[in-house]
């Protein structure tokens, strides 16, 4: 029973900031729409082709959650519209994904699957109080801190895995991942994004020490291909813990360790606008060995009025699009507070840092900040007012084949229609 409590984060029952009389029922699905005004000073996520535009946002979320005796399932689909008043060639459509499943095959031995995918243009997605959803602090994640210039991304996130439950007090894991982050063309009017695809998988295991608290050892592979010039073989051990510190309303989870990546890169092929007049040698495949240490902490407390969340993340990871592999560092603090008269506020900042060390790609920095606000109310009948303002900035600095600087302004006002989640049937 310890070690299926200790799995509780695998079956989707933490969703984001919601207060603790929130929870989705175990057999519910949740509809919501929603329509903005909404004011973007840069659009086109650049200083150097700044443009700002008024444009109607719309869109929708499908949310179930079924719980049986031997297995649960969460889904969370989140389609958008974005039509711009003065730039309709920027109109589009975008959708996201996330899914979480769990099956027990046998009384110890239980199947987990989990995927995130969406296929957009970088933008904010909207979203109520109730239902903001935060990236999960966990080893080998793809990079979320870096800006791209606007153009079509297509990001897919997959783990597949079982666990073994030793005894009542501690279970085995083994998973393998998969992620993809693909642009459309590649190209931009800065210059050309790399795609990146990765492979990898691991194996851990927790012991539950206490009714509050659990340990573990976590191995993590990981294989990344950045385009066609570029791969990064990185080998991570952390040391796991997890708890409650006695509190059902509180959690704490920590993850360091050593990290260890190889990587060969080769330098791209000299222009085809002015091509040699006779055949060049092929370039040399530069090799690097990395040594650093990964970790991150996540530290969440949650009350019937008031959730805060604060976290931290480093690790060797892909340098979204524009480099290959960087070392990224990121902290953040979000807040949710119920104030007088239904009124609810979000408040949420964060900081982070991408450090590329190649020398074919170019050593440098990516430094991004973000900060953001949300007050919402309701107005009965399922319907909620929401108005938020949203502040991003980028940074960078050294020798990077795409560096461009990011200072974007989001002001959106509307409404979401939300009513009440509607029972699936019994347990």
């Amino acid at each position: 029973m310890l070690a299926q409590d200790s799995n509780r984060q695998d079956l989707g029952e933490q969703t984001g900031l919601q207060y603790s009389n929130e929870r989705l029922p175990p057999n519910a699905i949740l509809l919501g729409l929603y329509s903005f005004a909404t004011y973007d000073d840069n659009i086109l996520n650049s200083n150097q082709n700044r443009a700002g535009a008024s444009l109607l946002e719309g869109g929708g979320l499908l949310r179930f959650r079924v719980s049986r005796p031997r297995g649960n399932m969460f889904l969370d689909y989140r389609p958008t519209f974005e039509l711009y008043r003065q730039f309709q060639g920027y109109d589009l459509f975008n959708q996201a994904t996330e899914f979480t499943g769990t099956y027990k095959l046998t009384p110890h031995l239980i199947l987990n699957a989990k995927d995130s995918f969406s296929y957009q243009r970088w933008t904010l997605q909207q979203s109520s109080n109730g239902n903001t959803a935060y990236a999960p602090v966990v080893p080998g994640g793809l990079n979320a801190n870096v800006l791209v210039p606007l153009i079509r991304e297509l990001t897919n996130e997959a783990q597949l895995g079982a666990n073994l439950l030793l005894s009542r007090r501690s279970s085995f894991e083994v998973f393998g991942t998969h992620s993809l982050r693909e642009f459309e063309g590649h190209q931009t009017t800065l210059g050309n994004l790399v795609n990146t695809q990765g492979y990898g998988g691991g194996a851990g295991y927790r012991y539950r020490t206490s009714q509050t608290t659990t340990l573990g050892l976590r191995y993590v592979y990981q294989d990344l291909r950045f385009g066609q010039t570029s791969r990064a073989v990185v080998h991570s051990g952390y040391l796991t813990l997890s708890s409650n510190l006695g509190e059902p309303n509180v959690s704490f989870e920590l993850f360091i360790g050593p990290q260890f990546a190889s990587s060969r890169d080769t330098s791209l092929s000299t222009s085809t606008a002015n091509p040699p007049p006779t055949p060049t040698t092929p370039p040399t495949p530069v090799s690097t060995f990395r040594r650093d240490v990964g970790g991150g902490a996540n530290f969440t407390v949650r009350s019937r009025k008031m959730v805060v969340r604060i976290f931290l993340l480093r690790q060797l990871t892909d340098g979204a699009g524009l480099v290959a592999l960087v070392s990224n560092t990121s902290e953040g603090l979000e807040i949710r507070r119920r104030l007088w008269h239904g009124l609810d506020a979000v408040l949420s900042g964060g900081n982070g840092q991408s450090t590329s060390f190649s020398d074919v790609f170019g050593r440098g920095n990516i430094r991004s900040q973000n900060g953001g606000i949300a007050l919402e109310c309701p107005l009965g009948y399922g319907f909620l007012f929401h108005a938020g303002y949203t502040y991003l900035r980028q940074r960078t600095s050294g020798n990077l084949p795409l560096a461009f600087d990011v200072d974007r302004n989001r002001v959106a006002v509307g409404f979401f229609y939300q009513p009440r989640p509607h029972p699936l049937g019994r347990r």
